[in-house]
């Protein structure tokens, strides 16, 4: 089932892919009961116009989402206030991930581990019978540690030529 969408939304599409690369994360979390586990995206930032169109994109798109307020202490000169709006749940995240997957380039291999692991979650079901929890519990802490293994891959960044105006080639 493929949607055509204009112009105008692909490239808000594609605003939004470039802002969860830049500023977003891609993850499973423990929920709050710690008995299972939830996909979740973040973006996090602290300029409010910035959060404004992230959910005004989200919004146009019918993808659920909530913020946070993150206030720095009167004391504290070194940090600033922080907004982050988060989408999580099965069906959100995988609307999210597939609205933004074809434009991500950082991100792309963690939003894909996530669709898969999304939709292993939805073929096992919730209304047939015995949820194997323990199966559960592995799938995601296998998903969650390659989710951080490719969050944190090291770059040899000793053998960048120092030229101007050349792309950046990774090995």
């Amino acid at each position: 089932m493929t949607e055509k969408i204009s112009w105008e939304k692909s490239v808000e599409n594609a605003w939004l892919a470039a802002a969860i690369d830049g500023e977003g994360c891609i993850l499973l979390s423990k929920n709050k009961a710690r008995t299972s586990y939830d996909p979740r995206i973040t973006i996090t930032n602290t300029d409010p116009r910035f959060i404004a169109k992230v959910s005004e994109i989200l919004y146009k798109n019918d993808v659920k989402f909530f913020y946070s307020l993150n206030l720095r202490l009167e004391d504290d000169v070194t940090r600033r206030d922080r907004i982050q709006l988060t989408s999580s749940g099965l069906g959100t995240v995988q609307k999210y991930l597939l609205i933004i997957e074809p434009y991500l380039t950082c991100k792309k291999e963690q939003a894909q581990l996530l669709l898969s692991y999304i939709a292993w979650r939805q073929e096992l079901g919730f209304h047939k019978g015995m949820f194997p929890l323990e199966e559960v519990r592995e799938k995601a802490t296998e998903t969650r540690e390659e989710l951080t293994r490719m969050k944190f891959q090291r770059f040899n960044l000793q053998r960048i030529q120092r030229t101007a105006s050349k792309p950046l080639i990774l090995e």
